[in-house]
């Protein structure tokens, strides 16, 4: 019962940048809060129950602050991100922000 309940609701996520992330139940909608870079190679939204339910994901800066707050990562590459990345290369310049995520 505790693995069928661990895959179904987990307590953490990997990504792609290879880290373990802790799932944020406390909100209405569960929320994955990462930086911008872990998840470049990803183009679908994290998951739980069975892959049914989208996680809202919290974007960092690297102050760790959220940046954006969204639950559709295909439509985000497509359409906010060069916008937040326009604001987080004002104010953290010596960072690397890359213009097109997907050649990430």
């Amino acid at each position: 019962m505790q693995q069928k309940l661990d895959q179904t609701l987990p307590a953490y996520l990997s990504v792609n940048s290879g880290s373990r992330t802790g799932i944020d139940y406390a909100a209405d909608i569960p929320a994955l809060p990462l930086h911008r870079q872990e998840m470049l190679w990803e183009a679908r939204t994290p998951t739980i129950l069975n892959r049914e339910f989208p996680l809202m994901i919290h974007r960092l800066s690297p102050a760790r602050g959220a940046v954006q707050v969204i639950r559709n990562q295909e439509r985000c590459w497509a359409n906010s991100y060069q916008q937040a990345c326009k604001e987080l290369r004002i104010k953290y310049q010596k960072h690397y922000w890359r213009d097109d995520p997907a050649s990430a």
